[in-house]
């Protein structure tokens, strides 16, 4: 039982020290997913899956239909050619993720061309017009057809010629990440809510029982409020002589020691 209760306190102090987490998993996904074309960041990486075969090659790092990408907001200064990319590509206004195969610079914005790996694809067509560093969203730093799979069960799929990216699978941060932590939140909010509960309680005890040990349970209201400030009066000295104990036993280890 009492490994029980151990197990239960670390369990419910990793979920108060989580909350922090949860709330600014939640704001940053709120405001990037307005920034980046409905792409919502946590953490600076987003979540997403392949809806088409635009990047379907013999290459080591192409992407077969349905697999799922993570994206980081690797700096724009940082990418070179050969990187695949996901931008807001105007000519299907939607998301795209491509591979890099130009990179020019003019009056200081960087400017990107990108490529289907897949010329059979429809949206090769789509390719070669080049677009500013703003339009940019991520990089794909790891694929995963396994994360695919569990991102298109719980996502939205895209139309053949929506986007190489579902646009509505940004609720997949509902239901992967903001729904998960926000139960976390809200379980944690619950333990502490019953945790000053059960506080008060053991409070209201530990008087009745004062009360009851000085023959007082039949006073008056006005009589217990003026009892009240006794009982925390005793409590704050019990609890200031147990802190001169525990530091008279410290100081008599620190002698013993030396």
């Amino acid at each position: 039982m009492g490994q029980v209760s151990i197990a239960k306190s670390i369990l419910h102090y990793f979920f108060l020290a989580f909350t922090p987490l949860v709330l600014a998993g939640l704001i940053q996904a709120g405001l990037t997913s307005r920034i980046y074309y409905g792409a919502p960041f946590a953490w600076n990486h987003s979540v997403i899956y392949v809806a088409t075969d635009s990047m379907v090659s013999d290459k080591p790092d192409a992407l077969a239909v349905g697999t799922g990408i993570v994206i980081e907001r690797a700096p724009v200064t940082s990418l070179s050619i050969g990187d695949i990319i996901t931008f807001y590509d105007e000519n299907i206004s939607a998301m795209n993720t491509h591979r890099i195969i130009q990179i020019h610079e003019e009056d200081g914005i960087l400017h990107f061309k990108t490529r289907a790996d897949n010329v059979s694809s429809t949206l090769y067509l789509y390719d070669g017009e080049s677009f500013d560093q703003s339009h940019y969203i991520g990089k794909v730093v790891f694929s995963s057809p396994l994360l695919g799979k569990l991102l298109t069960a719980f996502s939205l799929q895209a139309s053949a010629m929506s986007c190489v990216n579902d646009p509505g699978s940004g609720m997949l941060y509902i239901y992967f990440f903001i729904l998960p932590m926000l139960i976390v939140f809200l379980f944690s909010l619950g333990k502490l809510f019953f945790g000053i509960k059960h506080f008060i309680q053991q409070d209201e005890k530990a008087f009745e029982a004062y009360l009851k040990n000085r023959g007082l349970e039949n006073a008056t209201s006005k009589q217990k409020d003026r009892f009240k400030k006794e009982f925390e009066k005793d409590a704050e000295r019990k609890e200031a002589r147990e802190e001169e104990r525990k530091q008279s036993g410290k100081l008599g280890l620190a002698i013993c020691l030396r």
